[in-house]
């Protein structure tokens, strides 16, 4: 077995919740004591999340400079724990000589959209995501409408990510988001666009796209075996 997989860490949260998540899918499909194999590279992650979420050119530098540390593992893919950094992302492949490929969670969710023919979506993130115009414009250009939740209920998906990333009310914030999924689900498709939102997320309902599951099946997929 190859290992090709090489994951940049991040917020420890979201990186064990990618981790974990491997595993469990990976060991439902090869059985035993199996567990996903791949190279992680820690962050400061401190250092990276001050600059989030806006481009700048020190956010640039400090993540391409990751980003090549990681490769020289000998790794064939990167997968990135994180949906907003993807943006930063995307301008370093853009401006820099960067041959290994990324894991790319917009580029995943618009094939899938794509292929069940979903034209439209309600965008669930935290609120820079949701009003920012990357996501907004990224599944534009693929012939995909977004539309934002009203303000009141983008006030109430930011407040439980945040909470969710603290480990507060969790019961309480897993009965808000499934009251809120089910409201936007009655009429519209979802993508969640938000490592928090995807950890309490039950991944039962069709109509909700989850950019994270999406990214680490895609990973899933493209191992060596």
């Amino acid at each position: 077995m190859k290992v090709n997989t090489g994951i940049l860490g991040l917020a420890s949260k979201s990186t064990l919740f990618y981790i974990e998540e491997l595993n469990r899918r990976y060991n439902a499909k090869h059985g035993g004591f199996s567990t996903y194999p791949f190279k992680l590279l820690n962050t400061d992650f401190d250092q990276i999340n001050q600059q989030l979420p806006h481009y700048s050119d020190e956010l640039h530098a400090t993540v391409y400079q990751y980003l090549l540390q990681l490769t020289a593992l000998n790794i064939d893919h990167i997968l990135v724990p994180n949906i907003t950094l993807h943006e930063t992302i995307d301008i370093i492949i853009s401006q820099e000589s960067f041959p290994t490929p990324i894991i790319h969670p917009l580029k995943e969710t618009v094939n899938t959209l794509k292929e069940n023919n979903t034209q439209e979506i309600i965008l669930f993130g935290t609120e820079y995501t949701m009003n920012s115009e990357y996501i907004k414009s990224y599944f534009n250009k693929n012939g995909i409408q977004v539309i934002k939740p009203s303000i009141e209920d983008m006030k109430s998906i930011d407040h439980i990510r945040r909470e969710v990333y603290k480990d507060i009310n969790l019961k309480k914030n897993v009965g808000a988001h499934n009251q809120l999924i089910e409201k936007y689900t009655k009429e519209n498709n979802i993508v969640l666009a938000c490592t928090e939102l995807s950890m309490i997320n039950p991944d039962t309902n069709p109509k909700v796209y989850d950019m994270a599951s999406i990214q680490i099946n895609k990973t899933l997929e493209a191992i060596h075996t």
